[in-house]
This record gives structure tokens, C-alpha cells and sequence, in this order.
């Protein structure tokens, strides 16, 4: 299992039970979260720094330390520069301490969503 991506060549059926394994075992801790993103979705630090702007020193601390405050403009980064989709990305939120609900969440989803939907 390796990411929750839509455009598969799977059967709608198959690509569900793929995206519920996967977010079955996805990382509850912040830190283990982002590092099997990265593994899954870009492979280096590096790379992530170099997609979202976020500095690698930053990123390697956010990989290495549960209790990195996420503020939601670095979140937003991640998950745009890693073209997650909504799913995933509510996942990766929820694991930073960020809950649905509040302004900063409704406005990350939102631009989020438009971005990978009309990307």
C-alpha cells in the first residue's frame, strides 16, 4: 500500500479498499506521519524543502519531534506540495493537531481542495 491517489488504473471498488488499508495504517504521531509521507510521496527531506519552500533544518525537527508546533501555513505547504489528496491530507492534519472545525482548518481544506481538484 503505498499512497491515496485517484488516478489509478484500479476499479473504483479496489482503489476504496486501497485508500481504507492505507489510512488504516497511517501514522497517528506527527513526526512518523510526515516521515512516511515523504517516503511515500517525494522520498527525500530534501525534496520536500525544495517543493514547499520549508527549510530542510525545519524538516528534519518536524520528522524527529512530536511536539513541533505545526503552525497551519507549513502544514498547508506539505500537503500542497505533496498533492495530496483530501483524505490523506485530513489525516496528515488530524496527526499535526489541527481539527476540523476551526477557521485555519476550513481554510486549508478549501484551498487545498481547489488546488487538487482544478490543479
Amino acid at each position: 500500500i503505498c499512497s491515496l491517489d485517484l488516478d489509478e488504473n484500479l476499479s473504483e471498488e479496489a482503489l476504496d479498499e486501497k485508500n481504507a488499508e492505507y489510512l488504516e495504517t497511517f501514522p497517528r504521531r506527527p513526526s512518523a506521519a510526515l516521515v512516511k509521507l515523504i517516503h511515500d510521496r517525494c522520498g527525500t527531506q530534501k525534496e520536500l524543502s525544495l517543493r514547499s519552500g520549508i527549510s530542510e533544518a525545519t524538516i528534519s525537527r518536524m520528522c524527529s519531534d512530536d511536539n513541533f508546533r505545526y503552525d497551519i501555513r507549513q502544514i498547508t505547504r506539505i500537503v500542497i506540495s505533496l498533492h495530496m489528496p483530501p483524505l490523506l491530507s485530513a489525516a496528515f492534519m488530524e496527526s499535526c493537531g489541527v481539527r476540523y472545525g476551526s477557521d485555519d482548518a476550513v481554510f486549508a481544506v478549501s484551498v487545498h481542495h481547489c488546488l487538487y481538484v482544478h490543479g
